[in-house]
């Protein structure tokens, strides 16, 4: 297992984050029980932290969490996209479609001054570039990040860590043979 120290600095974690995770944990599961919710998707977006399938599914989770703050139709027809796709898989076509018109809706809402709903139909459009392609990991933080601007703010922070540490068995074994 990863020590704590050697888990940030191979990461870049945030002095802050460092010196709370060595002054209070043992280990870096004790890191994970334990750390401030606002931090904990840090962790999780790490890579091999989660497996794939695990990031899919708080893709998911996260998704279904920004559905229900959408107001605009337009907005909803992505997301119910993005939650087709983790469920079963579309047509490329669909697909990319859906990438075109998420990131036109985005552009629409910036030239309409539309800037409430800017960042979940944002946050829509990010997870759409997952599908079309982008590294997960930086996807699923980024759109963390965007939802948790829509939502409230500590209230979502909870929520999902509260999802993070009930469902998920964090991977922080090192690889061998390859150093930083």
């Amino acid at each position: 297992m990863y020590p704590i120290q050697k888990f940030c600095d191979k990461f870049h974690a945030c002095r802050d984050g460092m010196h709370w995770a060595l002054a209070n944990c043992k280990s870096m599961q004790e890191v994970w029980d334990t750390s401030p919710d606002n931090w904990l998707m840090w962790i999780a977006t790490r890579p091999k932290v989660l497996t794939n399938r695990n990031i899919f599914k708080t893709m998911y989770w996260i998704l279904v969490r920004l559905e229900k703050h959408l107001e605009k139709h337009s907005n909803r027809d992505i997301i119910y996209i993005l939650k087709q796709h983790y469920v079963s898989t579309l047509e490329r076509t669909e697909i990319e479609k859906a990438h075109t018109k998420a990131w036109d809706i985005v552009q629409q809402m910036r030239n309409n001054g539309d800037l409430d709903n800017i960042e979940a139909a944002r946050a829509g459009a990010i997870a759409l570039d997952f599908v079309c392609g982008t590294h997960l990991y930086n996807v699923l933080f980024n759109v963390s990040l965007r939802v948790r601007i829509c939502i409230n703010n500590e209230e979502f922070n909870h929520e999902q860590s509260k999802y993070l540490r009930d469902n998920f068995k964090p991977n922080f074994e090192e690889e061998k043979g390859h150093e930083v």
